[in-house]
């Protein structure tokens, strides 16, 4: 995924068009030329325990941001963090340099 945002590809497509035997090569060469930076931030809650109550998600619609996935949800249990099984979220930005795409980064609030 990292990878595909940087690029600008999707993976899992070129894959499922190699297994269906379907035009490889033309979907590689329409990857982005001159690739942004890319960076994949994963959240966890090492030090939380209960039951989650609600989950909002401020809706967003930026170039920069590639994929927010949140896994939790209303009644998920949080018991700490001991593996990327406990990730509450995961967030794919993309930009000009490392520093940019960490200030586009993942910013949470906890009520």
């Amino acid at each position: 995924e990292l990878s595909g945002a940087a690029l600008g590809l999707d993976y899992y497509e070129l894959i499922a068009r190699e297994a269906l035997d379907l035009d490889v090569k033309a979907t590689w060469k329409a990857r982005r030329d001159g690739a942004p930076v890319a960076l994949a931030q994963m959240v966890g809650y090492p030090d939380l325990h209960g039951v989650v109550a609600a989950v909002h998600v401020d809706d967003l619609d930026e170039p920069w941001l590639v994929d927010r996935t949140v896994f939790l949800s209303p009644g998920t249990e949080l018991d700490g963090f001991r593996s990327s099984n406990d990730c509450a979220a995961q967030i794919i930005v993309i930009g000009d340099s490392l520093e940019q795409c960490r200030e586009q980064g993942i910013h949470i609030e906890q009520e």
